[in-house]
């Protein structure tokens, strides 16, 4: 058997067997070995876009039975058009879920001043044919220094324990350059075969950003 040779920091080296691929180096006190597994969890990238171009909606595939949550990444989403909303939709492989959409939201406290800001309400919807992610009364601007970003988290996206659901924390830059933190609580009312998840605004068109996919293992 191939053996690793391992120096130690006070002196004296110690031959080691590599054991199985991935784990980790540890020490009983007297001897080296490498028996142990390396610490479990991780997030594996699934799917990426970068936005360059004036698009309709961002679609991400690659949601299945792998993992039981998965994270989506919005970063820098710029939209074409001023006082925009944005908002998230699951869909079946090829097709949008368009109804049985369940949300609370806002965009919450503002982040710019030197006062303490009035919470904005929640908005609230029974049902819907979307994930509205910006809030109720404050739309994204499209100027410099403006738009979204957030991060949220598809738990269970087969069921049948808890229908799909999806929640995050995020922040919002208006139309007058005014950021204020987002929150967002959704759920379907029904079992899905989910399969993607789609980003787009109600103008339809998003000009700059990145939306991705993680697979989030849990041991």
């Amino acid at each position: 058997m191939a053996t690793t040779v391992v120096t130690s920091g006070v002196g004296g080296t110690d031959g080691v067997a590599p054991g199985t691929s991935g784990n980790l180096l540890t020490s009983d006190g007297t001897n080296w070995t490498s028996a142990a597994a390396a610490g479990g969890g991780a997030w594996t990238l699934i799917n990426s876009t970068l936005i360059t171009t004036n698009t309709a909606g961002i679609i991400l595939t690659g949601i299945d039975t792998t993992y039981d949550t998965y994270a989506v990444v919005a970063a820098g989403i710029h939209t074409v058009t001023d006082n925009d909303v944005i908002f998230v939709r699951l869909r079946t492989s090829g097709a949008d879920i368009t109804s049985g959409y369940q949300y609370v939201n806002s965009d919450g406290i503002q982040l710019s001043g030197t006062t303490t800001s009035t919470a904005r309400p929640w908005r609230i919807k029974g049902s819907d044919d979307y994930w509205r992610i910006s809030g109720e009364t404050d739309a994204v601007g499209n100027a410099s220094g403006e738009g979204c970003s957030f991060v949220g988290y598809l738990q269970m996206p087969r069921g049948p324990e808890l229908y799909p659901h999806f929640h995050g924390l995020g922040i919002a830059v208006n139309a007058s350059t005014v950021p204020r933190d987002i929150q967002f609580h959704c759920t379907l009312n029904s079992a899905q075969t989910v399969a993607e998840i789609k980003l787009y605004s109600f103008s339809n068109n998003i000009a700059a950003g990145r939306f991705s996919l993680y697979g989030v293992s849990h041991a």
